[in-house]
């Protein structure tokens, strides 16, 4: 995702978030819960001190979702061994 579009979509400016990337600024309470809804993530995740992500099922048949989860087993499993 673009600066731009990222910027849109929390309404702030790009410039903004370019601060925000190169540590100038630190975004918001409000800023942090906005762009942890959009990437889909905790805030947790986003400090670093969360190493799983959430993966969004929304819209998928529950086949589906047993189908993503047997499949994430089944990749968790090939990079232990």
């Amino acid at each position: 995702m673009t600066q731009h579009v990222l910027s849109l979509r929390l309404g702030v400016t790009k410039s903004v978030i370019s601060s925000y990337e190169n540590a100038v600024a630190y975004p918001s309470y409000d800023i942090l819960l906005g762009i942890a809804d959009i990437f889909n993530v905790s805030t947790d995740y986003l400090f670093g001190r969360e190493k799983s992500r959430a993966i969004d099922t929304k819209g998928l048949t529950e086949s589906q979702v047993e189908m993503v989860t047997a499949l994430v087993g089944e990749f968790q499993k090939a990079n232990k061994g």
